[in-house]
């Protein structure tokens, strides 16, 4: 099997995996929830747009949300699906490091506390930096996901969002997620224009 085949297989077995993690489950907070799968969908699209060279991005972008928010299914799910991918196990390491640094500690409270402990997960010098690119296409995503929401919500948001922007900045700079961190900027100023 070549390398570009295994790529493929491990993406579509990435993509299926989520499915079935996130099968039945609705997006958080909404008035009209769509079904969760479409949030990791659009983030691993972002990804690709950003980075499509970035095959570990697109796979952990699938994936990001299968701890989090899979509870012991998704967990397991995840196992098998990198235990069963036709890649090396420096491209699983990389995968399994990228979801590791986007999984919220939900023991730590409060909300503020675990925003701080999630954006220090991400520019953590144990995690792999393609985590940042991933990180930076789950928040544009959620940012352009916040219609229904309540005013407080989306002002909290926004003020993690800002927070997310002043850690990752340089980072995003140095490892050449340019185009995706402006686009997070341009996102967050508008909404923070409508909010006004």
């Amino acid at each position: 099997m070549d390398i570009e085949k295994n790529i493929l297989v491990s993406i579509k077995m990435a993509s299926e995996a989520a499915a079935l993690a996130h099968y039945g489950q609705r997006r958080k907070h909404k008035q009209d929830p769509i079904p969760y799968i479409i949030h990791p969908a659009r983030v691993a699209n972002l990804t690709s747009y950003y980075n499509g060279r970035c095959y570990t991005c697109i796979i952990a972008a699938w994936m990001h949300d299968m701890v989090e928010d899979g509870g012991d299914k998704g967990y397991n799910l995840f196992v098998d699906a990198m235990n069963r991918m036709p890649l090396g196990d420096q491209d699983k390491e990389v995968i399994a490091g990228i979801v590791v640094a986007l999984t919220k500690d939900d023991t730590i409270t409060p909300r503020a506390a675990k925003n701080r402990n999630s954006i220090n997960k991400v520019i953590s010098d144990s995690a792999p930096h393609e985590a940042i690119l991933v990180k930076i296409c789950d928040r544009i995503d959620n940012l352009m996901d916040l219609e229904g929401f309540d005013h407080e919500f989306v002002m909290i948001y926004l003020n993690e969002t800002r927070q997310l922007i002043e850690a990752v900045k340089n980072p995003a700079m140095i490892w050449g997620y340019h185009s995706a961190f402006h686009r997070l900027i341009l996102l967050t100023e508008a909404l923070e224009e409508a909010m006004r």
